[in-house]
């Protein structure tokens, strides 16, 4: 099924649930729910989503694909098992779930993030970042622990406590301000 939202901005929610393609023309502003399950959502302008009081889980995606030039959401993200690219970036104040993240840009998180896969040029967490992949072309900053599978960024800051046990680590400036455990023979400059 195809479906197109065009030039109207909608100030309630979207409840997506087994839509192939459903396109948004130009940018798009939420107050309301968006739930996304087993659907693919392009939206070809930038997602705002605001924070409603009246609502708790505002944000829930899984089994689907979502695609935007943008995403600033006020609210937490959780989205499983599958995949979030926003073009130009994303800001949120946390993320959870086994999603794959990718960006053009800068991938910001204020609080935690607890991913699968993030790819983006820049990853910035202001927590704890529980991420089985990371892989960014400039940085990567952690202000919380971190724990990944791997690690790749041109220079890492973890300024927590970090645990690298099974994990591959390339980067090409590594510093931290907490405990470093399990690096032994992860690093690769």
């Amino acid at each position: 099924m195809r479906n197109a939202l065009r030039n109207q901005p909608l100030n309630s929610s979207l409840i997506l649930i087994n839509q192939e393609d459903y396109k948004i023309y130009g940018n798009f502003t939420i107050t309301g729910k968006l739930i996304v399950i087993n659907s693919k959502l392009t939206i070809t302008g930038n997602l705002k989503i605001v924070k409603n009081e009246n609502l708790n889980d505002q944000v829930f995606i899984s089994r689907s694909m979502v695609f935007t030039g943008s995403i600033s959401s006020e609210v937490d993200i959780i989205a499983e098992h599958h995949t979030i690219r926003a073009r130009y970036g994303l800001n949120c104040p946390n993320i959870y779930g086994n999603v794959n993240l990718s960006s053009d840009g800068t991938i910001n998180v204020r609080y935690n993030s607890h991913v699968g896969r993030v790819v983006s040029r820049n990853y910035t967490v202001g927590g704890n970042s529980h991420s089985r992949v990371v892989i960014c072309s400039n940085n990567i900053t952690i202000m919380g622990d971190s724990k990944s599978k791997a690690m790749y960024a041109e220079r890492l800051h973890i300024e927590g406590d970090s645990d690298f046990s099974g994990a591959s680590i390339s980067v090409g400036l590594f510093t931290s301000n907490g405990h470093v455990r399990n690096c032994y023979r992860n690093f690769k400059p």
